[in-house]
Parts: C-alpha cells; sequence; structure tokens
C-alpha cells in the first residue's frame, strides 16, 4: 500500500493539451507521498491523452471520457482522491514553484483551519507574467457581500471539510468554486497564506472571459446561501482599505517599491509588467 499523500489535486481537462503540460509539470515536480495527481480529462480529441500517458507513471488516476463537465469530473476525482488535503487546479493553470511545501507547513502549523487561501498572479498564454493578485482576509459576510472572488488555484481545504461542507454542485457552471466557499465559509472562517501559489492564465476562449455572466452567475450563486446581515457603507470602505492596504504590503514584500511603482505605471499605461 503506497502511503497516503498530504494534498491530493484534481485536475479537470478538456482539449487544453497546449496548456496542459506546463499544469502538469507545475505538480509532477513533487514527490508521490506530497501530492497526488488525479487527471479527469472530458475526452480530449486535440492529443490531450497522448500527452498525459507520457505522465502516467506519476498520475495516480487519469481518464479520458465524456463526462459531465468540469463540476462533474471535480465531484468524481475527489472521491478518488486519498490526500488529507484537496485541490483542484484546471489544466491551462499552474502552481508556482515550491506552492505544495507552503501549503503543507501553513497546515501542519495551524491544525485548527479547516482550508485557506493564498495570493496568485495572472500569465498570458505563451505564460508571461501579467500582473499579481492579492486578497486580504475575508470571513463569511465579507465573501458573501464583498464580490472578493478567492483565487481558486491557490485554495486549499481539508478532506473532512470538503465533504462535510458538501460536495462540488456538478450543476454549476461557471461558479462552482464560489459555491462551495461559501458553503466551507459557513463552517469555518478560511485561513491566509501569506504567500503567492498559483498561476491563473488568461486566454481567449476560457469560460470566465465573459465578466458580465460571470458576475451574473455569482449573484444567482449567491441567492441560494443565507444571507448574513448587509454592509453599512462604512463597512464597505473599511474593507476596500483592507484590501488595498494587504494589496501593497504583499507587493513590496515580494517585489520591492520601485517594482510596485513600475507596475502602477504599467497598468494606467495599459502595458504588461
Amino acid at each position: 500500500m503506497p502511503p497516503v499523500p498530504h494534498v491530493s489535486v484534481v485536475v479537470p481537462s478538456f482539449n487544453h493539451v497546449r496548456f496542459l503540460r506546463p499544469c502538469l509539470e507545475s505538480l509532477a515536480r513533487y514527490p508521490a507521498d506530497l501530492c497526488e495527481i488525479l487527471v479527469m480529462d472530458g475526452g480530449s480529441s486535440d492529443g490531450s491523452v497522448d500527452l498525459i500517458r507520457t505522465y502516467e507513471q506519476r498520475l495516480a488516476h487519469w481518464q479520458s471520457r465524456p463526462d459531465g463537465g468540469q463540476a462533474a469530473a471535480l465531484r468524481e476525482g475527489f472521491r478518488l482522491a486519498r490526500g488529507s488535503i484537496f485541490s483542484w487546479l484546471n489544466s491551462d493553470d499552474r502552481l508556482i514553484e515550491g506552492a505544495l511545501h507552503t501549503v503543507v507547513d501553513y497546515f501542519a502549523e495551524h491544525r485548527q483551519v479547516q482550508w485557506a487561501y493564498g495570493d496568485h498572479q495572472f500569465i498570458d498564454a505563451e505564460g508571461r507574467r501579467l500582473s499579481s493578485r492579492y486578497v486580504a482576509p475575508v470571513d463569511y459576510r465579507e465573501l458573501y457581500w464583498g464580490e472578493r472572488y478567492l483565487p481558486q488555484e491557490a485554495v486549499f481545504f481539508r478532506r473532512d471539510m470538503y465533504f462535510t461542507a458538501g460536495e462540488i454542485d456538478p450543476d454549476l457552471v461557471l461558479t462552482m468554486d464560489f459555491d462551495l466557499w461559501l458553503r466551507m465559509a459557513r463552517l469555518a472562517t478560511p485561513g491566509k497564506i501569506h504567500a503567492t501559489l498559483g498561476e491563473f492564465r488568461r486566454h481567449p476562449g476560457q469560460k470566465t472571459t465573459d465578466i458580465d455572466a460571470y458576475h451574473a452567475a455569482a449573484r444567482r450563486t449567491r441567492s441560494t446561501h443565507p444571507s448574513p446581515a448587509p454592509p453599512s457603507a462604512l463597512e464597505r470602505v473599511a474593507w476596500g482599505v483592507k484590501h488595498a492596504a494587504y494589496r501593497y504590503t504583499r507587493t513590496t514584500a515580494e517585489r520591492g517599491i520601485l517594482a510596485v511603482l513600475t507596475e502602477a505605471n504599467a497598468r494606467r499605461r495599459g502595458g504588461r509588467t
């Protein structure tokens, strides 16, 4: 019997052969007793299966067949997972080198924390860095009212939390993550890992390109959850100040004040850092 891994990462994929290798490489660098990889391919026809087979010796499980979509694939993958900590990584995204060591150390040092998230950065279709995104600590109320979307590839949760909160809803297309975060936040406030853990790739054709459609779906999802007391105007301002301060602190800590000013100027010019 192989040792039980610390982290199980489910990789849902469909016709993403262009991005799949860097995604899997960002996971396969870890030993099997640290990271269990489960690839749930929806029956790709673009060469993905041939690529997946080259990683077969490193994968705990892989399959390629028609499924009910991303959420259904994730649900099935987590039922197969053996790790004590769960996460998923979409096949067009990547983990930062060393991310899983940071995650495992955090959960070992914070045994009361049931789920947690770090920060992430955006990359383009070629893998070039665009910008960073830092999300300060939030609770259920702010997650519900504040439109603070957590960086999915930087969210990790204990196995028991996932099954206690309820599995991923297979009927949701755009907001299966937001729905899960709300259910978990009702049970326990997430911990905050002060490190960049993942990279979210922006490219034409991804589901979240239509941001208006995503926000509409998020509002529908939010309406299915218990409504906490709405924040006052002053509280909303305080939330905004908190996130701005956290963003400044994290950016200067990681990259220095000169990089902060350079990135701000680039954003104003519409350029890339």
